[in-house]
């Protein structure tokens, strides 16, 4: 139906534009349970004309706040939040989005009961908007760490075979510096070390020394692609080990954003829940929809 009622005003503002006056007015809140989203309505919107007479159209069109504006939206909020005040999810997130927005749709039906006890009008848009933020910043955080869990089975894999071939170009060039005291204090020196940090620098400072001593190494049958090798090898695990490590800063951040939304939800939920628990002690039908599914089921495996 709300979708028919813009379609008419649409036609009716093309046909008889100079007798129709509207105001655009923003509605915070509605009956529909998708609070956080943003519903406007023409309203007392007076179309006149003949041979009719006169009539008013209501309507309302619904705009979707996405989950990336509601995180926007949040974000600065969320940032605000002392690192005491910040709590961690107890529960799997998305579970918990769905009971926010569950219990927001059953609150709705009660809205002019909790109302009249205090509860703030603006809790249900609140809440909705605050769960679309953090299902945005659970996906953030998820797909960082995603990335770094990629990463550190590729170095798992790939690390041990990156400190065989530093070992055996190490091997290598002790023989065919052999006669060569100064080129062998190098090696030496290269060799310092065994840690991961050490193993990456190693195989640049190889490459670099064998490309000024190829000559040596081509009398032992030494194939020269092996120094490129040795070069790209090193490029490749010094990136490959910064999003191991690298990102540790980013992925927390993350992390306490992610937190950060938790807990700006949870207040909103706790605030809804309390209440209706308080209204309806004295009714099981209505209270049942205040609590959490979630936490039952655990209770009752206990």
């Amino acid at each position: 139906m709300y979708t028919f009622y813009p379609l008419v005003i649409i036609i009716l503002t093309f046909y008889y534009g100079k007798y129709i006056n509207f105001n655009l007015t923003e509605i915070n809140q509605t009956d529909n349970p998708m609070a956080g989203q943003l519903y406007y309505g023409f309203w007392r919107t007076r179309a006149k004309w003949k041979p009719w007479g006169s009539a008013i159209i209501t309507s309302k069109i619904l705009i979707n706040m996405g989950n990336k504006e509601s995180y926007d939206q949040m974000l600065e909020e969320a940032k605000t939040l002392a690192p005491d005040q910040i709590q961690t999810p107890y529960m799997p997130v998305g579970i918990y989005i769905q009971e926010a927005e569950d219990l927001n749709k059953w609150a709705l039906k009660d809205k002019d009961k909790l109302t009249a006890t205090g509860l703030p009008e603006t809790i249900f848009n609140q809440l909705e908007t605050c769960a679309g933020a953090l299902r945005e910043a659970q996906s953030i955080w998820a797909e960082e760490l995603k990335s770094k869990q990629e990463a550190e089975e590729k170095w798992s894999l790939e690390s041990p075979n990156a400190f065989e071939f530093r070992n055996e170009l190490l091997h290598t060039f002790r023989y065919a510096y052999r006669k060569q005291p100064s080129l062998l204090t190098n090696v030496a020196a290269i060799a310092e070390g065994n840690d991961i940090p050490d193993m990456i620098q190693d195989l640049n400072d190889l490459a670099v020394l064998g490309r000024n001593n190829l000559e040596l190494l081509g009398n032992i049958g030494f194939q020269e692609e092996k120094l490129a090798t040795a070069s790209e090898l090193s490029a490749y695990l010094a990136d490959l080990r910064a999003e191991v490590n690298g990102d540790k800063y980013n992925n927390n951040e993350d992390m306490e954003i992610r937190n950060s939304m938790y807990t700006l939800l949870k207040e909103c939920v706790d605030e809804i829940r309390a209440c209706g628990k308080f209204v309806f002690w004295k009714d099981p039908k209505r209270i049942i929809g205040y609590r959490s599914q979630y936490n039952r089921n655990i209770n009752k495996k206990n």
